[in-house]
């Protein structure tokens, strides 16, 4: 079973404006954002890029089939 079987995001206030690993500061921007596949969906991550700090935290994951049907509702109201 995959760790995300279902599509969800995070809410504003539960991401960290700080790294909890070393102190730097997290800008959400794309400088500190990440958006790539990820098992059956799309995956966006917030990590700190202070050297060898290894923080991510992932904000959010929508699976192929939210995606699909999400383009299809947006088709339809055009």
């Amino acid at each position: 079973m995959s760790k995300y079987d279902k599509s969800f995001s995070v809410d504003e206030e539960n991401i960290p404006s700080e790294c909890p690993i070393c102190g730097n500061d997290l800008l959400p921007t794309s400088e500190y954002i990440d958006i790539h596949y990820h098992a059956d969906g799309i995956r966006t991550v917030l990590y700190c890029n202070n050297g060898d700090c290894n923080f991510k935290k992932v904000l959010s994951y929508e699976t192929n089939k939210d995606v699909e049907k999400s383009m299809s509702e947006e088709d339809d109201e055009n």
